[in-house]
Parts: C-alpha cells; structure tokens; sequence
C-alpha cells in the first residue's frame, strides 16, 4: 500500500479506479442488457412507441436516464470512504458531473450495441423463419 512522508498507509490513495469502475458498470451493463431486454423480450419500446413519443426522444430518455443514474451511483464509493476517514478535495464535487458525462458516452453505446443485437437477432428470425417448411 502507498505511504505518505510520515509512512503512514495511504489507503485511498488509489481510490478513483473504485469510483472509475462504478462508472462503467453502473452504465455500459444496463444500457446493453436492460435495453436489449426491453426491446426483444419485453416489447416495453414498443408500448412506449405506441404513445405520442418518437424514437429519438426514447432513446435519449433512456440514455439521459442511465447517465443521472450513474452520477448518483458515483457518490456512493465517495460517502462510504469519506465516512471511513477519507479527507476530501475540491475535486470530489466534479466527481458526479464527470461521472454523468462518462456514463451518457458508456449509456449511449450500450444502447447502440442493443440496437445492432436486436438487429442481428431479428434479421436471425427472419432467416429461420424463410427457411422453415411449409406444411
């Protein structure tokens, strides 16, 4: 572990990469997963898209949505560790609006991706369903 001139420990000094990995998992995870089964199993886009909502103002809803998600998520490490005697800089009252921007970039290509997996997948039935027998 790290030490200070003192040679006390140190123990959060490597503390971002835990704040850092709470940022990607608590965006990239729910915007490829939870939207591809939304959409495929779900069909929850579909009831939205029944509404007077086009398809942009969902998607950005959804990725608005995992992006404050995301900077709310990213205080959490932050409280437990201040709570167990870390000393906080000024930088920690960035940490939600970095971790908002990070997770609307990791929230926006989950959700491309589930678009291209739904995709494939659709484009998979239709291939199945063309090559079944006719009774």
């Amino acid at each position: 572990m790290p030490q200070n001139e003192r040679g006390l420990v140190e123990p959060f000094e490597q503390f971002d990469g835990v704040v850092a990995t709470t940022v990607v998992f608590s965006s990239a995870f729910p915007a490829m997963y939870s939207t591809w089964v939304k959409s495929r199993f779900q069909h929850i886009y579909d009831a939205v898209l029944a509404t007077p909502v086009n398809v942009r103002d969902l998607v950005t809803a959804e990725v608005l949505s995992i992006a404050v998600r995301t900077g709310v998520f990213a205080v959490a490490p932050l409280s437990v560790a201040v709570a167990y005697g870390m000393k906080p800089g000024w930088g920690v009252v960035a940490v939600p609006f970095v971790a908002f921007l990070t997770g609307f970039g990791f929230a926006a290509f989950g959700v491309l991706w589930a678009w291209f997996r739904w995709r494939r997948s659709a484009r998979e039935e239709e291939i199945g369903a063309s090559k079944a027998p006719s009774a």
